[in-house]
């Protein structure tokens, strides 16, 4: 075989070198591949409940404020009303 094509040998040692090589990159993406779906899930419910909880906080905030402005007015017109009457 001077003609320089691989002998059997050679050719079953790449194969088995391909096999090996693909077996060890499935290995590694598996151990720092994508998250499984219940992580991915539980990180974007974790997320979900912290921008809500933001969110109330926000609401609860402007709602206070709104509260306290009422009562502003409503202190200002019971001295109007007191002056007045």
């Amino acid at each position: 075989m001077s003609d320089g094509s691989p002998t059997r040998r050679q050719a079953l040692v790449w194969i088995g070198t391909a096999l090996a090589a693909g077996a060890v990159g499935y290995g590694v993406f598996t151990a720092v591949g994508p998250a499984p779906e219940d992580e991915r899930e539980e990180r974007e419910d974790a997320r979900e409940e912290r921008e809500d909880a933001r969110d109330d906080a926000r609401d609860d905030a402007q709602d206070d404020a709104q509260d306290a402005g009422d009562d502003a007015e409503d202190a200002g017109d019971d001295a109007r009303d007191r002056e007045d009457g």
